[in-house]
This record gives C-alpha cells, structure tokens and sequence, in this order.
C-alpha cells in the first residue's frame, strides 16, 4: 500500500520452479510520500510558554497533515511541546502522525523572545527581544533589528513582513531607553517597543576580601593582592576599595 508507511514482504517463487530454484523473501520499507506534515517555526514570549496548549502550539505553527489526498484532521496531530523553555532561546517541537513504523515526524523551531504585539485584523504580528548594548557601540549605523532579533509575520499564514525601526531615545550614555519597531502590511501598519539598556563598560569594578596575617609578617602589596584575593577590571575612572587586615 503505497498509502502507507510501513514494512511489507514481497515474495518470489511458487509452483512450477524448477528443484534448484528457491522460493525467497525481501523485506521492503515503503516510504508513501502521500503522508506529509506541514509546519512552520513560530514565536512565542517567555510569558506565554507555561500556558500553551497543544491546539496553540498547532496554531502558531500553521500546522497540516495529510494522508494521500486526504487531509488530516489537527486533532489527530500529535505535538511534543516539552522542549520549549522559559528563557529566551530556540527549541525544537515535533509534529507527528501515525504510530510505529507508519508514524512520520516533522520538528520545526519555536523561539521564545520578550516581547510581542499582534494585530489579528491588520495581519501583522511584531516579535522581538529586549537589548543590552555597550554605550561604545552606540552610533547612527547601529542595527536594533539584529540587536532585538525583532521579526514581523503575517498572522494569517506566517509569511513574513519587513521590520523597519520607526523611532529610538537611544544615545550613548549608561541608562535605559526605548527602540520602536514597524513593520506594514499593504496600507495598514504596526508598531513594537522594546526596553534598551545601554551599559559602560569603561566603569571599573574590584572584587577583595577580609584576612588575616601574622603580625611579625611584613605586608607588602603583592601580598596584600594576594591575601585578599583581589580582582579588578580596568576603566577609564578611578575605584577605592577598603578591605579590614586583622593582625
């Protein structure tokens, strides 16, 4: 049944061979390239993985599944959803159908940002994440759509839009700031902020820690450093830190 995937015999041989001709058997793995699984990589924030059902998770991936000509109905589509984690990233989800030898698997890529908006009526869905960025690296050529790993859809089918940055407070100063992306659909258009957190790192930072010493023991500097296990990165300012030497 070419229908069907599975494992079939296929026999040689019968009446009227000849003594010296044996009867034999092959096994055949017939693979129907009419069963098929469709299935898109989908967005999904860190707030909603917890709450997503199997019928979501088909959902957001504009999953469909046929046998033949006939298609199959998403009920009757299995998913496994136990990859997908809370933290930004991406996993791995596995579509199925059938069971055994006859069970043909389709995995996609779920990724798990921060941020969302969808507009269901203007078919556009807007995903991105929230960016940490070293003031150095801020200037007018900076590209927050990398940055964010922003990415725009349709709703409808998945099919994916331009995203364009329509506005940004950023500038390249220690501090936290917002970029405003927009992606458009035809004549209708949406937009998507995102939390930017702009960092220096030219602050120096210097790690010690309390210690003891034998008060005949002639403290040097070196040994100092080394007694109380100090770590430092260096800046463009100045830093003090005090730490208590107990004799």
């Amino acid at each position: 049944n070419t229908d069907c995937i599975d494992s079939y015999i296929i026999e040689y041989g019968g009446t009227g061979f000849a003594v010296n001709e044996t009867e034999s058997k092959q096994e055949v793995v017939v693979n129907a390239t009419g069963n098929t699984i469709t299935a898109k990589d989908f967005y999904v924030t860190k707030d909603e993985v917890s709450s997503l059902t199997p019928s979501d998770v088909k959902d957001l991936a504009h999953v469909t599944a046929s046998n033949g000509s006939t298609t199959i109905d998403k009920a009757d589509i299995a998913v496994d959803t136990s990859k997908i984690g809370t933290i930004k990233g991406e996993y791995d989800v596995t579509f199925s159908i059938g069971k055994g030898k006859k069970k043909i698997d389709k995995i996609v890529t779920a990724t798990v940002v921060d941020n969302k908006t969808v507009d269901a009526v203007k078919d556009i869905a807007i995903f991105a994440n929230d960016i940490t960025i070293d003031k150095s690296l801020v200037t007018d050529t900076t590209d927050y759509v990398a940055l964010g790993n922003a990415v725009g859809q349709k709703v409808s089918d998945g099919s994916p839009l331009t995203v364009t940055v329509d506005s940004k407070t950023v500038v390249a100063v220690a501090g936290d700031y917002t970029v405003t992306y927009k992606v458009t659909n035809g004549t209708e258009s949406t937009t998507l902020t995102v939390a930017v957190h702009v960092t220096d790192s030219t602050t120096p930072t210097i790690n010690a820690h309390d210690f003891l010493i034998p008060k005949e023991d002639v403290l040097t500097a070196d040994k100092a450093k080394d007694y109380a296990d100090v770590e430092g990165t260096k800046g463009g300012k100045c830093i003090l830190t005090l730490c208590f030497v107990t004799l």
